[in-house]
């Protein structure tokens, strides 16, 4: 359950992370940008799915976990794949809606593009080098690097237009 939920939690934050700051259609757009923008969305709308796919991995995969006391040889089904799939996703995802924020009149600042790259970089990490974490843990360290991330970048917008 504590899985879903946090699936739920990062969903929440990819959508306030898109919502929050792409500001405008690709028609009001000159048509080179435009294309850009209309096509950039693909590869936003392919991680969202793929996320999808990957929190349905860490749900199962939490499943096996608790009832890996039960079963004789234990273990988890939740491995490289699974990681790869919902942190790379949401790594993906991030590099993605930054693309379409540049594209859409260059609205996207250095600073939130600087931690969206790094933090795109930390979930890759996480991919390598978390192959002896849980699903339950996995999906927990993908969540708050996204909550992390949504929290900067809101309190970035409101202290650049101060608002804070």
């Amino acid at each position: 359950m504590l899985t879903a939920v946090l699936g739920f939690v990062a969903a929440a934050c990819i959508w306030w992370i898109y919502f929050d700051y792409v500001e405008t259609t690709g028609m009001e757009l000159a048509p080179k940008p435009a294309f850009y923008w209309g096509y950039g969305h693909l590869a936003v709308y392919a991680a969202i799915a793929a996320f999808g796919v990957g929190a349905q991995l860490a749900i199962e995969g939490s499943a096996h976990v608790e009832s890996a006391a039960l079963a004789p040889a234990g273990g988890t089904e939740f491995g490289l794949a699974g990681r790869t799939i919902l942190a790379g996703s949401v790594a993906v995802y991030l590099l993605a809606v930054s693309f379409v924020q540049y594209v859409n009149r260059h609205s996207l600042s250095e600073r939130v593009a600087l931690a969206r790259s790094a933090f795109a970089a930390g979930l890759l990490a996480l991919v390598v080098l978390g192959g002896s974490l849980s699903a339950p843990v996995f999906v927990t360290a993908v969540t708050a690097a996204l909550v992390a991330l949504t929290v900067f970048e809101k309190v970035y917008a409101e202290r650049s237009t101060g608002n804070l």
